[in-house]
C-alpha cells in the first residue's frame, strides 16, 4: 500500500512539473498566461521555460534568519503593547448624559429648523471627500451648529 501512494505522489509531481505555460496578447494588448491557449491567439503563443527556485543554501539561510529576526521582532513588540497600562473608563471623565427637550419649547424647534436650513444650503457643497467647497460659505454665511447638545434629540411630530 505504502509504494502505491509513493507512486502516486510522483506522479502527481511530475506531472505538475510537465504543465507549459504560454504567454500571448489580445486584440486589446492584454498579456494572458496559461496552460491552454484559445485557438485564434496559438500563432501567437509563446511556450514559457519555467522551473521551481528554491534558491541557494546561502539564500535559504538567510531568509530563515530574516525569519527568526522578525519573529523576535513581534514577540518584543507584543511584549511592549502588554506593559503599556491601559486607559479606564474613569479617565475619559464621567458620562455625558444627553439633554432632554423642554415640551413646546419654541427656542429648540427654531434651532433645530435653522440647522436643517443650514444643511440643505450646504449640502450641494460637500464634495467626495467630505470637504465643503469654498463657495459655500459666501453662499450659506457660517455652517448652523446641531442644537442636540442643547435641546436633545428632535422631536418628530
Amino acid at each position: 500500500m505504502k509504494w502505491q501512494i509513493a507512486i502516486l505522489v510522483m506522479a502527481a509531481a511530475t506531472a505538475v512539473q510537465a504543465t507549459e505555460i504560454y504567454r500571448w496578447s489580445d486584440e486589446m494588448g492584454h498579456v494572458h498566461f496559461s496552460d491552454s491557449v484559445p485557438e485564434r491567439y496559438k500563432s501567437s503563443a509563446v511556450r514559457i521555460e519555467w522551473r521551481v527556485n528554491r534558491g541557494t543554501a546561502a539564500e535559504r539561510e538567510q531568509a530563515r534568519a530574516l525569519a527568526e529576526r522578525e519573529k523576535a521582532q513581534a514577540a518584543e513588540l507584543a511584549r511592549q503593547r502588554q506593559s503599556v497600562p491601559q486607559p479606564v473608563a474613569a479617565a475619559f471623565g464621567p458620562p455625558q448624559t444627553i439633554p432632554q427637550p423642554v415640551a413646546g419649547n419654541a427656542d429648540c424647534a427654531q434651532s433645530y429648523q435653522a440647522y436643517r436650513q443650514s444643511q440643505e444650503c450646504f449640502a450641494p457643497f460637500i464634495q467626495a471627500n467630505g470637504s465643503v467647497k469654498a463657495e459655500a460659505y459666501a453662499q450659506c454665511g457660517e455652517p448652523v451648529l446641531n442644537p442636540s447638545q442643547k435641546c436633545g434629540p428632535p422631536q418628530w411630530n
